[in-house]
């Protein structure tokens, strides 16, 4: 089972916008853009170039208690290194380092948005029902899916600007049911997950 990593991770743009448009009913009515640059990427380096082959499991390996909060074996340690990172005349000291991990499709699990979906799993031979979770594994502090329940980032870790540069992060990533009440089906499972790394 191979997770590529798709390697536009390895210098993301680090320009961040939003657009908001307030509702209403008229045909004339203001839209305010907001928006953030942000200088403050790093160039890292990811352990077997990204790609993260996790193996064959059977079907007892998706027990119906088994969460994408569970610090769970079977899966596979991947490193992030941290090569180098500009602050573009910002002259901002990094305090904390934030690495995100996003959907390359846009879209996590249908059903549980700790998990990326399975990129097969409407191929004759996807699995379904399962999807990837990744996990922060810092040595010395406790395990977390880098997801919130809502889907959001929580990799978020604290930094000087002396322990940034070549710094390594370690992480998790094993298989996960998607929705504990309906079962798995065996089949391939693939995602392609896009990491933003920068500083703050």
């Amino acid at each position: 089972m191979v997770l590529p990593w798709h390697h536009n991770f390895s210098l993301y743009t680090g320009l961040l916008s939003a657009l908001i448009i307030m509702p209403g009913y008229s045909a004339e009515q203001d839209v305010d853009i907001i928006a953030t640059v942000v200088s403050t990427t790093c160039q890292t380096e990811f352990s077997d170039n990204g790609i993260i082959n996790l193996g064959t499991v059977g079907m007892n390996y998706f027990p119906d208690n088994v969460t994408a909060e569970t610090d769970l074996a079977g899966g596979k340690t991947f490193t992030i290194t941290v090569l180098d990172c500009k602050d573009n005349g910002t002259g901002v000291s990094p305090s904390r380092l934030k690495i995100d991990f996003k959907p390359k499709s846009g879209q996590l699990a249908t059903g549980n948005l700790q998990v990326f979906a399975n990129e097969d799993e409407q191929q004759p031979t996807g699995a379904k029902n399962v999807g990837i979770v990744i996990f922060s594994r810092q040595p010395g502090e406790t395990p977390f899916n880098v997801l919130q329940t809502d889907g959001s980032s929580r990799s978020v870790f604290p930094v000087t600007p002396s322990s940034l540069v070549n710094s390594s992060w370690q992480f998790y990533a094993r298989m996960q049911r998607v929705v504990n009440t309906t079962p798995p089906e065996a089949g391939e499972v693939k995602s392609s997950v896009l990491v933003d790394v920068h500083y703050e």
